[in-house]
């Protein structure tokens, strides 16, 4: 890949940082309301009940690297499934669903939605100069992208072995793809996704999110990078299908 090539597709990387709770919501509600019969009785103060109520929320946090990407006029966000995938709430959801049904719906059904399990917070991470430049400003965000039937959600997930997920930003989310676009970021087309990939080929990968984009190489069988591309490219077909649809 030449320098060009390079620099344009490191426009369209964008960082993310997922956020789930560390406690179930039941423990949070009754702890809570344990909380407001004591502040009643004055025996913690505002900020402490505050700090009770906020505790185990959204305090377990997973960062990751996905690339923007449009396709057919539509945004999408493209990255690893394990990026998105909610696995604390996923365990959750699972023993839930078997607790709660028992029988009445199939084991592999509920595996299956336990797998489809995703953040309920996604926050892009800005970048250092963004940062200096406009301290203390809000950000878009993405949120409850799982609410609702996952046969009308805005993301895609492949099977984990595939490891790819797509997240889609219009019509939903168009203001976070608004502002991408407007912090500089340059979505990389669809059509370029595997373009010209030939057996014994170089790869590159730009990596965790940290404050500079790291670029390094990785060991990969040639087939590999067709296949992945191959199914990253029908993930896109999936999710616009979907969106045109709900």
């Amino acid at each position: 890949m030449d320098s060009v090539t390079l620099a344009r597709w490191k426009k369209a990387v964008v960082h993310l940082e997922c956020a789930t709770d560390g406690d179930d919501w039941r423990l949070r509600v009754g702890r809570t309301h344990d909380a407001h019969e004591r502040l009643l009785k004055k025996e913690i103060t505002h900020r402490e009940f505050a700090e009770i109520a906020l505790r185990g929320m959204r305090d377990v946090r997973y960062h990751g690297t996905a690339v923007f990407v449009v396709h057919n006029d539509r945004r999408y966000l493209a990255t690893a499934r394990h990026v998105l995938w909610d696995e604390t709430n996923a365990k959750r959801r699972h023993e839930d669903d078997v607790r709660r049904v028992a029988g009445a719906m199939d084991s592999d059904w509920i595996e299956h939605m336990a797998a489809q399990t995703i953040f309920s917070m996604i926050f892009r991470v800005p970048s250092l100069s963004e940062v200096s430049s406009a301290p203390g400003k809000e950000r878009q965000f993405l949120m409850n992208l799982g609410a609702g039937p996952y046969s009308n959600a805005p993301y895609t997930f492949s099977e984990p072995a595939v490891d790819l997920a797509i997240v889609s930003l219009d019509p939903r989310h168009d203001k976070f793809a608004d502002e991408l676009l407007a912090c500089g970021y340059v979505p990389v087309g669809s059509s370029e996704i595997g373009d010209g990939l030939n057996e014994g080929d170089e790869g590159f990968t730009v990596g965790y999110p940290s404050a500079v984009a790291l670029i390094g190489e990785r060991s990969m069988h040639p087939a590999g990078k067709v296949i992945k591309a191959t199914h990253l490219l029908s993930l896109l077909e999936i999710q616009e299908r979907k969106d045109r649809q709900a």
